[in-house]
């Protein structure tokens, strides 16, 4: 349970550092993605083309692993 509190902690810093780089709407891309939201609802919902939708994640994603990964090497 530990490492799971971990994780979320780590999960959660990190987002919140990178929403710095973003705009609300690519954050709300990438949060719908992660509630299994269809790309076409998501497009439709924040009034975007689809590949707009699928670069966005893809753009926040990434960044956002490399960001765990630096909290973690920082953390532990």
């Amino acid at each position: 349970i530990a490492e799971q509190e971990w994780e979320s902690y780590i999960s959660n810093l990190a987002l919140k550092h990178i929403s710095e780089q973003f705009t609300n709407k690519a954050i709300q891309v990438f949060k719908m993605s992660l509630k299994n939201s269809p790309v076409e609802e998501i497009a439709s919902q924040l009034e975007l083309a689809t590949k707009t939708v699928y670069n966005l994640r893809l753009k926040v994603k990434n960044s956002l692993i490399k960001e765990i990964g630096r909290l973690r090497s920082e953390y532990e």
